[in-house]
């Protein structure tokens, strides 16, 4: 059986609360059929900052934890794939459960002929922007055949187009998903299945603050890098 490699990277400081669910939203993974085997690989990056229990407590739940100095979620998710030993990739942010049948309904696709995508969001909480952020990746997803930072892929397709591109701060994955597509990949956007992300950002930033910078800028400043 082919293997899948769930890279998530992880900044320090900023995912203790939210790694451990994340992972064991893997470890309950429900299949029809056959079963499709995962490694979890978790990426720590930036510069450690007071104590932080993550590659702790990613460890003690069996998946394989790597250090990188620099603080880029790029860098940190290439290095992951770097280390991955698996013929499909999935990335996952630290604070991001999946659903129950994901990997399966993941595995379905790639054997469908679909080389990359992504799949329904569903909201955290009530809140407007809440319902607006997840109606907008339905529509870079399913409309426009786009991918956020929570997609699966090929690792020959991966492969063939160098990865992320570390010099973006800002839309590198929406990046990828173009280049991919450029190159003759073949998008499948996921209605059977469903990941929950945590709004922690759209909190601490404000929701319309977040929701601009998460949709709109790498729509309005494709291809455009911020100082590091």
């Amino acid at each position: 059986m082919e293997l899948t490699s769930v890279v998530i990277p992880a900044q320090y400081g900023r995912e203790q609360d939210y790694i451990r669910a994340t992972i064991k939203s893997y470890q309950h993974q429900h299949f029809k059929g056959r079963e499709r085997p995962t490694e979890l690989l978790v990426v720590m990056n930036g510069a450690v900052v007071g104590a932080d229990d993550t590659p702790n407590i990613a460890d003690d739940l069996g998946a394989k934890v790597i250090t990188l100095d620099e603080g880029n979620v790029s860098l940190a998710r290439n290095e992951g794939v770097e280390n991955a030993e698996g013929k499909y990739l999935i990335f996952n942010d630290a604070d991001t459960r999946v659903a129950s049948n994901y990997v399966d309904v993941i595995g379905q696709a790639h054997e469908k002929g679909a080389d990359f995508g992504s799949a329904l969001f569903k909201p955290e909480n009530l809140h407007p922007m809440t319902w607006l952020y997840c109606l907008a990746t339905w529509t870079t997803g399913y409309v426009l055949s786009d991918v956020g930072g929570n997609m699966y892929v090929t690792r020959e397709l991966f492969d063939k187009v160098d990865g992320f591109n570390p010099e973006l701060r800002v839309g590198e994955d929406t990046d990828l998903g173009r280049r991919m597509r450029d190159a003759g990949g073949r998008h499948k956007f996921l209605h059977g299945t469903h990941i929950i992300t945590s709004m922690r950002k759209f909190e601490e930033n404000g929701y319309f603050t977040e929701f601009f910078i998460n949709q709109m800028k790498p729509f309005l400043f494709p291809n455009k890098t911020l100082p590091k």
